[in-house]
């Protein structure tokens, strides 16, 4: 007489079993019989996951017989045991999602304590979206509320990035630990709730003690969550951070610790616009936003300026009208100003615009001797030519000094020939730039012919 499958699995430990399964995953014979008979035997387990995860019968309360092996252990095991890298390597960054599986497959393999050895690699995560507290009651009831995946993820993360921020509550309620140890990219729950824009969970965290030291803490690059929150254009939670802060008005210009960044040198970068207007009108801000470079904000924003985005020359402008009167002037470590930046590409009617502001040098040399001038000939902008070159505080000679230009010693007049005679994009900008110059300026260009 033929053994049948399940009179063989009487004393053996679910991960062997799960093992021979593997085997004959094919196999379409295993029936409802056998797969009644291993639920009973491994109730405490199998059964509780696969009524935590919410799968029930097929269609009159019963399991269909001939149910296919392999289809029954992934529902049962594979959305738990995936030991698949790709799933951890969406969950190390704040703002990918963290899936409620890792954290269960992660806890059950570390306390199962008669060693379960789920095959790796086998068994795929399908994911998993809705989830209460309640459904994992099989585990929160032996390890507690503060156990961490293998990447240093509690269920506090996962219910803050699920947006979850009633069960945050719950949690912090039922006595979950409102300060974990960062994750191993130093990430802390402040991180999660920053670049998910969690005001609720924000103010949840903040009323405990234990917690508030950690919002200072920096990931491995250096960034604070306020820094985060900016990043993902979090305007609102931003907002709240610094309220918080409202006592340190300096707390607005923390740096980020490897590149010397501030928060408002970050809002530049991303072009957060509404986030730019604020954090520049924040008391106490410092128009100095990147010491490594020695950049100004309206060095930075001039530098990333596109002439036909008029939300950015709207945004520099006003940007303009709050930095400090001397700012218009400061040089980055290149020793160029936003004069230099805004030469290169800006049109008529901003340039007028800058060189009205009092207290503007129009003519300041950077560290290779480059004035804005010089920039907006070599850049072949006509407008910022004109519109600097009119000007009696600015040397129109200069561009007959010799200059590196592209790795040789020239003049830009020089440059200006060569590229006026040559095929290409900039033939007719530059020759268009020489045709001004000998109109206006034929004292500069006199010898050409």
């Amino acid at each position: 007489m033929e053994t049948r499958f399940c009179d063989t699995i009487k004393q053996k430990p679910l991960g062997e079993l799960v093992g021979e399964r593997v085997e004959y995953s094919d196999d379409e014979t295993f029936d409802f019989v056998e797969f009644r008979t291993i639920t009973r035997q491994y109730a405490t387990k199998l059964q509780r996951l696969i009524t935590c995860r919410g799968l029930s019968p097929g269609p009159g309360g019963c399991w269909t017989p001939g149910f296919n092996t392999k289809l029954v252990l992934g529902f049962v095991f594979g959305q738990f045991f995936s030991h698949s890298r790709m799933n951890y390597i969406n969950c190390k960054h704040p703002s990918n999602p963290i899936s409620i599986d890792n954290w269960v497959r992660d806890i059950v393999v570390r306390f199962d304590k008669k060693g379960i050895n789920i095959p790796k690699d086998y068994f795929s995560i399908t994911g998993s979206g809705d989830w209460e507290l309640s459904d994992f009651a099989f585990l929160t009831d032996e390890v507690g509320f503060n156990e961490a995946d293998d990447q240093g993820h509690t269920l506090l993360h996962l219910a803050i990035m699920g947006g979850k921020s009633a069960m945050v509550q719950e949690l912090l309620r039922h006595g979950a630990d409102p300060s974990p140890k960062p994750t191993p990219k130093g990430y802390t729950l402040f991180h999660y709730v920053a670049v998910r824009g969690d005001e609720e969970s924000y103010r949840q965290l903040r009323l405990h003690d234990k917690p508030i030291s950690s919002e200072e803490v920096r990931d491995v690059n250096g960034l604070l969550p306020l820094h985060h929150a900016i990043l993902e254009g979090q305007f609102s939670l931003v907002k709240a951070i610094l309220a918080q802060h409202s006592e340190n008005p300096g707390y607005v210009n923390k740096e980020q610790t490897k590149t010397g960044k501030t928060a408002l040198c970050l809002a530049i970068e991303v072009l957060g616009y509404e986030l730019v207007m604020f954090l520049a009108q924040c008391p106490g801000v410092d128009f100095l936003v990147n010491r490594a470079t020695k950049e100004t904000a309206l060095n930075l924003m001039a530098g990333n300026l596109h002439d036909d985005n008029k939300r950015e020359l709207d945004l520099f402008q006003h940007l303009l009208l709050l930095a400090p009167e001397d700012n218009i002037n400061l040089q980055d470590e290149n020793g160029e100003t936003p004069l230099h930046l805004l030469a290169k590409c800006c049109n008529w009617g901003t340039m007028q615009h800058v060189l009205s502001m009092p207290f503007i040098q129009p003519d300041v040399r950077d560290h290779d001797g480059y004035t804005p001038l010089i920039n907006a000939a070599l850049w072949r902008n006509l407008d910022a030519v004109k519109a600097l070159a009119i000007r009696r505080d600015v040397d129109p000679f200069a561009l007959r000094r010799p200059i590196y230009v592209q790795g040789s010693k020239q003049s830009v007049v020089d440059f200006l020939v060569r590229e006026s005679k040559m095929e290409g994009y900039y033939l007719a900008s530059a020759a268009g730039i020489l045709d001004w110059l000998k109109a206006n300026f034929n004292e500069v260009v006199v010898d050409l012919r």
